[in-house]
């Protein structure tokens, strides 16, 4: 895998989205892990201290939803970058913590695509 590429941690309960959203990340560039929920995308943040970014719907079932995954991010891996995802039509920029990004679903992946090479290389979309 080469070291250039921006390793991304996708987080949906939707395994259909889920692997959806890998596979075109993966056909943009990007090196994809997959995390079912909140509780198993922590374990892959344990183990795998190459994600830059993690991509995240909010709504998802257990003790972890997606702004529950921003929050432990920014206490325990502050580096790395976090997007929300939602379909429910009731999230705004300003519920998602400081330094994520919301996008809401139904985006273009070149809308996702974008969004995680501004974040990374620090230039506006």
């Amino acid at each position: 895998m080469p070291a250039d590429r921006i390793v991304v941690l996708v987080v949906d309960d939707e395994i259909l989205v889920r692997l959806t959203m890998a596979e075109e990340l993966e056909d943009a560039g990007f090196d994809v892990v997959g995390g079912m929920g909140g509780t198993q995308a922590i374990a892959v943040l344990e183990r795998d201290h190459r994600i830059e970014v993690v991509v995240s719907d909010i709504r998802m079932p257990g003790p972890i939803d997606g702004l529950a995954l921003s929050r432990t991010l920014a206490a325990r891996w502050p580096g790395t970058k976090v997007i929300l995802t939602s379909g429910a039509g009731d999230t705004k920029q300003e519920d998602v913590p400081p330094g994520g990004r919301y996008i809401a679903k139904h985006y273009e992946i070149r809308q996702l695509v974008a969004t995680i090479k501004s974040m990374v290389f620090g230039y506006v979309v």
